[in-house]
């Protein structure tokens, strides 16, 4: 049953189309799509950017604008006309009523769109469509897509953990977007993965030279790895220019770490252990002088058994590095390696080279600039490991 139809039994109302008030709001375009991404938080999608990205362009070339509607609290979006928290409802109508059609999330604006029989392309996660989905809407002029829940029924919950609203593709709701308003374009990739720490962009310096930024990167995402070359030196002036993470594969000066504790640039230091040689007196050292710190290991067995026993007096947690493979990618039978390319969020910096991931930077493969187009995938332990971090596309024909 529809919430309208549950409504109109408990009030014992009959249902008819509603009366919407509508205000005037000036536009600088005639020639414009609504656009409401953002509610509660188990239906806000993480990949609008990316969606975006493919529809603007051909949007553009229409004269066509995006013009967003919301909160002055919600996140905006570049390339749409912002006028989250400068309409009222009456206003936001105004813009709905005489829009060419409507993009969002299940929210208020998609039930205003159905009452004005617009276009309407709805993503919805946590709530059943046929309970939620616009009312009134003619079934031929909307496009509403459901998340893909694994044969789970529907949470109902306010907050998701995975948000599965994140397993729409991008190129569905760009794709549903140009079929609704009778646009020819052709998208020429097929999402197959994309990571959960996609939206999180990472910078991670080699310290054989100090990298500059062009504004300081977040210190809980800015990784010096001193494992890909070890110069304290460098790491030193590196961590002044810009505070963050270190990590280490082997002991570092104590005394170089309390003079970046003392002034407040060292967010944590990883030490990371990947085989039997480890050295237990530098993180006892770590705790000993009160430097934030964390054990990360692959080792299994007998090996890992005998870290955890050296750590047994810290009462020192160990994370596990986990393994990753290709199989974790959907559908990896049926897919050709040969044909996939990838984004990356995390980028590994040397010298003056941007390398997109650990893998890249072993094969000496760097990119121009960190919104550098997807480049093909490498079948290796390093890239899978990182897979968290990347858009991992698949070369397509025709449509998604």
């Amino acid at each position: 049953m529809h919430l309208v139809e549950q409504y109109a039994l408990s009030c014992g109302a009959k249902i008819s189309k509603p009366y919407i008030r509508d205000k005037y709001y000036p536009l600088p375009c005639d020639r414009y799509i609504t656009f409401s991404p953002i509610s509660k938080p188990s239906k806000n999608y993480d990949y609008w950017k990316e969606t975006l990205a493919m529809i603007i362009p051909p949007l553009k070339q229409l004269n066509m604008h995006i013009v967003q509607l919301g909160a002055k609290k919600d996140a905006t979006f570049e390339g749409c006309i912002n006028l989250c928290g400068k309409t009222s409802i009456a206003q936001a109508a105004y813009l709905i009523k005489r829009g060419a059609m409507h993009l969002g999330t299940d929210s208020f604006a998609t039930h205003i769109a159905s009452a004005f029989n617009k276009k309407i392309v709805c993503l919805y996660s946590h709530s059943p469509i046929q309970n939620c989905g616009p009312f009134w809407s003619n079934p031929s002029e909307v496009i509403l897509l459901e998340s893909d829940k694994q044969g789970l029924k529907h949470s109902f919950a306010t907050e998701e953990k995975p948000k599965t609203i994140n397993t729409i593709e991008p190129e569905k709701v760009a794709y549903s977007l140009f079929k609704l308003l009778g646009i020819e374009t052709k998208i020429k990739h097929k999402t197959v993965h994309i990571g959960p720490k996609w939206n999180l962009e990472f910078l991670e310096v080699v310290p054989s030279s100090v990298a500059k930024f062009s504004q300081k990167a977040p210190r809980d995402r800015h990784v010096v790895r001193m494992d890909y070359h070890f110069n304290e030196e460098v790491m030193e002036q590196q961590l002044l220019s810009n505070p963050g993470l270190i990590v280490t594969d082997k002991p570092i000066s104590i005394d170089v770490l309390l003079r970046l504790k003392k002034k407040d640039l060292v967010q944590q230091v990883i030490y990371l252990i990947k085989n039997d040689n480890f050295d237990v007196g530098f993180t006892k050292d770590l705790e000993r002088n009160s430097i934030p710190n964390s054990v990360f290991t692959d080792l299994e067995g007998e090996f890992l058994n005998k870290l955890k026993y050296e750590l047994l007096d810290l009462n020192k947690p160990i994370s596990i590095l986990e393994k990753k493979n290709k199989e974790l990618i959907r559908n990896h039978k049926e897919i050709d390696l040969k044909n996939l390319n990838f984004r990356s969020r995390k980028f590994i910096i040397e010298k003056d080279e941007i390398f997109p991931g650990h893998a890249a930077f072993l094969n000496k493969t760097s990119i121009g600039n960190f919104n550098a187009d997807p480049i093909p995938i490498f079948n290796q332990k390093e890239f899978w490991d990182e897979m968290d971090f990347f858009w991992i596309t698949e070369k397509i024909k025709g449509k998604p």
